[in-house]
């Protein structure tokens, strides 16, 4: 059984395509969003508006 969780673990990444990602958007309306990317063909994204603007004097 060990040795079946241990393949497992291993041949998983090999078989699984998927991309998880967060960005931060600063243009008119600043927003953050969260993606998951399933097999480079479907995106969902869920965009939360920030109402915080960023200025490189401030950092």
């Amino acid at each position: 059984m060990r040795l079946f969780f241990i393949l497992c673990i291993f041949m998983l990444p090999v078989i699984s395509f998927a991309q998880f990602g967060v960005a931060y958007h600063q243009s008119a309306i600043p927003f953050v969003s969260f993606n998951y990317e399933i097999k480079e063909r479907v995106r969902p994204e869920l965009r939360i508006l920030t109402d915080v603007y960023w200025d490189i004097e401030q950092l």
